[in-house]
């Protein structure tokens, strides 16, 4: 995902206003790890489909489409779910992962 938002965030043209925020939430049967960026972000289509975790998928150019999936595959090892969220600014994750 960090590849991914310092890739978009780099197409910004504002120098000043690229953020990265990761932070934990620690819950009795789960941790969530919380990860957003202000970039251009991910379409609701892209979103509702799942399409950014099928392999292949990218947006950039010469990607590899294969972050996502991976990420979801090993969250999916430790009893966890990668979520994508439709926000207005940016991309947002989570990553939850059952205790």
């Amino acid at each position: 995902m960090e590849s991914n938002s310092i890739y978009w965030l780099n197409e910004l043209e504002n120098e000043n206003d690229k953020k990265i925020s990761i932070y934990l939430e620690d819950g009795k049967k789960d941790i969530i790890i919380h990860y957003k960026d202000n970039g251009p972000g991910i379409s609701k289509n892209d979103i509702e489909s799942a399409a950014i975790f099928n392999p292949g998928f990218s947006k950039k150019v010469n990607g590899t489409g294969l972050g996502l999936p991976i990420a979801g595959e090993s969250a999916d090892r430790l009893n966890g779910v990668i979520l994508a969220h439709d926000i207005d600014n940016g991309a947002y994750f989570t990553i939850e992962i059952k205790k």
